[in-house]
């Protein structure tokens, strides 16, 4: 019997596109396979690893995102708002997939944290099966949260004040519980139309599946520690299986005439962890040096013995290696004490009168701003605990949250199925210093513009989408057009604005890497594609195409956000994780648990990883992880993860049938 299988993915993001391709993939390696069928917003060519073996996708529009206007932040309103939008063409998305899964006859609704999959299966007389490790009832519960994302970020104090910045960067405030609850209800009856979950790795409560601990997921976490409460870690501890479980939805009878069809008892099972593999070769010391020469990284970078490889993993990035407004470095003042009042009041002058903001690593000018407008005296440091203008508000990192995937250029195969690493020449790098900031410029390492203009918004949803029109993820993937003028030149200074850089203290400046290591960094901007010659010293484009587990596998430590995506493969690679937090995904708490069983994360501040001072906990997450790390360069691909996860689809396939037979014995379908 070769079972129909529609598979429904969410489009919010990377992890759960690697995720159903990885398991599509196992699927498809039964015998006899399923026919597959893939449902998602997110572009095709990130399901290439199960398309290319004969799973069939299918663009739709399945699922809200969270609107996310900067990596960390979580626009709660305008992610209600989303919500509640989608909502009202719930029913009508609903009837259109019922048609379709009658049209091919499907058996079976797989859903990665897509509700509507679940609800039109139900709709549709068929099962269907949840495998997540979250589900978004609990997520938009989560935005009446009383934790508040007020960390500060190290941006220009006036840019603040400009009349876009609350546009671009709201005020984070609780949304009132009762205004979600209607909401999250529809959210939650959707999952509750679920049979069978397979939790996956990493998990938080399954409110839809276990009857404790139920929402209101603000419940769940302690603010004083904004972590899950030992009641809730205790509970994510036990065998699923053993936890007791809210009723089967049966299905519906549409006709007297239909029998009566027997609702599978519902049940979780445990899943394996849900990755991509990466190419066996490239655990050896020949196939680690071939890959890395194909994505640019010079021979001499390749002995692990002498130089260990950071991988960063945000989009949409724009590295620069500042240069002070002369030719010449900037000059060294060994002798001139680390803070200096007099010093500290020129550069706050300075930098106020520069009435720049930060876009794309470059300064840009502010055409709102006048040196006449600042009011009020300051009252937040951005880098020396001197105040910002009273009618700041402070807002979080520029920096887009990336996917760390950019498949977007076709792939090439091996004879063992896995993708092969595009052909790339070698990049160059500038051994400019690595200073990152001036009294004139505040230089973000990783951080994209913070008013960036995307060439895509979803007409239907009128939401920030996850995807541009070119395929390629955007996180976030559209901020609304502002008019700025280009980047500054280097001999043009605004008014008020020396020509020198004043006070270059050695000691001031922040370390990207640890000596003796380089950097490679995903999902870099065209901008940045285009401009590799003003790289910070020993950093390097990685050519977009390029397959994320072999990367991550060949790399000594990922520095990236915390998401299903990126701790997965680190995880299957013993890859040290340097993350930077985002405090309103709730989702994160599970993963941070995850990492802390089977792995080494550190996390990174917003603070250090906007002022570029990462070398200090690079090497702490190194010192910690480096020993596993070596011990799974030395075992290599073994191929039993991707065992485990063919023998849990068997599973799956047995509880399919199995279910098809009591309903013919029933005389039903």
């Amino acid at each position: 019997m070769q079972l129909r299988l529609a598979y429904y993915c969410s489009g919010h993001g990377y992890g759960h596109a690697t995720r159903v391709s990885a398991f599509a993939s196992a699927l498809l390696t039964l015998n006899p396979p399923p026919v597959i069928y893939i449902v998602s917003s997110a572009p095709r060519h990130i399901f290439s690893q199960c398309t290319g073996i004969g799973a069939i996708y299918r663009y739709a529009e399945i699922d809200p995102i969270i609107a996310q206007p900067l990596a960390y932040r979580v626009d709660r309103q305008k992610s209600i708002d989303v919500l509640s939008s989608f909502l009202e063409k719930k029913d009508s998305k609903v009837a259109a997939e019922v048609e379709w899964l009658k049209l091919i006859k499907a058996d079976c609704v797989l859903s990665d944290s897509a509700f509507l999959g679940c609800l039109a299966a139900k709709a549709a007389r068929i099962p269907s099966i949840l495998v997540t490790n979250f589900t978004f009832d609990s997520v938009y519960s989560y935005m009446s949260t009383l934790i508040v994302d007020t960390t500060p970020s190290l941006l220009h104090p006036d840019i603040s004040s400009a009349p876009y910045a609350s546009t671009f960067f709201p005020i984070d405030k609780p949304i009132p519980p009762d205004e979600i609850l209607p909401l999250v209800d529809q959210v939650h009856a959707g999952f509750r139309c679920a049979d069978l979950l397979l939790r996956l790795p990493g998990a938080i409560p399954i409110p839809s599946f276990t009857t404790h601990p139920s929402l209101p997921s603000p419940d769940w976490v302690d603010i004083s520690t904004q972590s899950f409460t030992s009641e809730v870690i205790q509970h994510l501890l036990k065998d699923p299986s053993s936890c007791p479980l809210h009723p089967s939805t049966p299905f519906p009878l549409l006709s007297q005439d239909q029998a009566k069809l027997p609702s599978p008892p519902r049940s979780i099972i445990q899943s394996p962890l849900l990755v991509r593999p990466p190419n066996p070769s490239v655990y050896t010391p020949e196939g680690r040096s071939k890959f890395l020469s194909s994505i640019g990284i010079p021979k001499l970078a390749h002995d692990p013995d002498k130089t260990r490889i950071l991988i960063v993993s945000f989009g949409g990035q724009v590295f620069h290696a500042p240069r002070s407004r002369s030719s010449s470095p900037a000059p060294s003042r060994p002798g001139t004490p680390n803070h200096s009042p007099r010093r500290n009041e020129r550069r706050k002058q300075t930098m106020l009168n520069c009435n720049l903001a930060l876009a794309d690593g470059v300064l840009i000018k502010d055409p709102h701003l006048s040196p006449h407008k600042t009011k009020g005296k300051p009252k937040l440091s951005i880098n020396t605990g001197e105040p910002m203008p009273k009618e700041s508000t402070v807002i979080g990192s520029p920096t887009i949250a990336a996917l760390t995937d950019l498949t977007n250029s076709p792939t090439r195969r091996n004879t063992t199925g896995h993708p092969q690493p595009p052909k790339a020449s070698v990049l160059r790098r500038r051994s400019d210093s690595q200073r990152i900031a001036t009294d004139q410029h505040l230089w973000l390492p990783g951080a994209p513009s913070a008013v960036r203009k995307s060439e895509f918004i979803s007409p239907t949803m009128q939401c920030i989408p996850d995807f541009g029109e070119n395929g390629s993820l955007l996180f976030p993937p559209a901020l609304p057009m502002v008019i700025t003028t280009p980047p500054t030149p280097l001999s043009a200074v605004p008014p008020g604005c020396n020509e020198n850089p004043i006070d270059t203290d050695p000691m001031e400046t922040p370390r990207l890497l640890p000596e003796d290591w380089i950097a490679v960094v995903c999902g870099a901007s065209k901008e940045q594609d285009e401009d590799v010659e003003h790289l910070p010293e020993g950093f390097y484009i990685a050519p977009k195409g390029v397959y994320m587990p072999d990367l991550i596998a060949a790399a000594d430590v990922l520095l990236g956000k915390l998401g299903y995506g990126s701790v997965s493969e680190a995880l299957d690679s013993q890859t040290p994780f340097v993350y930077v937090s985002r405090p309103l995904f709730i989702e994160e708490h599970g993963l941070r648990l995850l990492l802390e069983r089977d792995g080494v994360g550190v996390e990174l501040s917003r603070e250090d990883y906007e002022g570029g001072n990462w070398a200090t906990t690079i090497e702490m997450a190194w010192n910690s992880g480096s020993e596993a790390k070596r011990g799974k360069r030395l075992e290599g691909e073994t191929g039993k993860r991707q065992e485990q996860v063919k023998e849990m689809g068997g599973r799956v396939v047995d509880w399919i049938v199995d279910w098809k037979w009591k309903c013919a014995g029933r005389g039903a379908r």
